[in-house]
C-alpha cells in the first residue's frame, strides 16, 4: 500500500496518481496499464521514475480511482493521495 501516491507532490493541484512499479519489467507494466484501461476504464500510461517503469493514472480519473480503491486504503495511508476536489 505504500507503493504509490500523488503524481505531483510540489503543488498538490493535480489529481494524478502514480503506482511505483519500478521492480517490474517494462512489458509487465505495459500489460498492467492495459488491464487497468480495459477492466476499469482508467486512463493510464507507462511513465518513468529513475529510469524505471511506473504506472501513471490521469487526474481525469481521480474520482473513479477513489471509487474503486478507497475502501482498501488504510486511513494512515490516505495522506499519500491528492486532496479531494472542491
Amino acid at each position: 500500500m505504500d507503493d504509490g501516491g500523488k503524481l505531483d507532490y510540489t503543488k498538490n493541484n493535480g489529481k494524478g496518481i502514480v503506482l511505483n512499479t519500478q521492480e517490474f519489467k517494462r512489458e509487465e507494466v505495459e500489460i498492467a496499464c492495459q488491464e487497468l484501461k480495459e477492466k476499469f476504464n482508467l486512463k493510464t500510461w507507462v511513465g518513468q521514475n529513475k529510469k524505471k517503469p511506473v504506472i501513471k493514472i490521469s487526474g481525469e480519473n481521480y474520482e473513479k480511482f477513489l471509487e474503486l480503491s478507497n475502501e482498501y486504503i488504510l486511513d494512515e495511508m490516505k495522506y499519500k493521495l491528492p486532496t479531494p476536489r472542491k
